[in-house]
Formats: structure tokens, C-alpha cells, sequence
């Protein structure tokens, strides 16, 4: 995912998580089926 962020230009972290959840391409890329879960952000929401 993060290669992909990279190409992309995608610098936020959790942007990055919610393109792979939307965009098709990129859950290809990543070997993510349609139903599989998408990794989240290892840092919680800020408050």
C-alpha cells in the first residue's frame, strides 16, 4: 500500500487507506479481494 501511496503521491496515511477501500485498481495492486478488510491506520483518531 505504501508503494502505491508513493506513486500516487498520497502523503496522508489515512487517505492512503481510504483510496485502497474505494479505488479498484489499488486493491488489486495490494492482492485485496472485494470483501477483504482494508489495513487501517496503526494511530488512533485525534480526539
Amino acid at each position: 500500500m505504501l508503494l502505491v501511496g508513493y506513486c500516487f503521491g498520497i502523503r496522508s496515511e489515512r487517505r492512503l487507506c481510504e483510496e485502497v477501500h474505494l479505488i479498484l485498481a489499488y486493491r488489486w495492486f495490494c492482492r485485496l479481494g472485494l470483501e477483504d478488510d482494508v489495513p487501517d491506520t496503526s494511530s488512533p483518531p485525534p480526539p
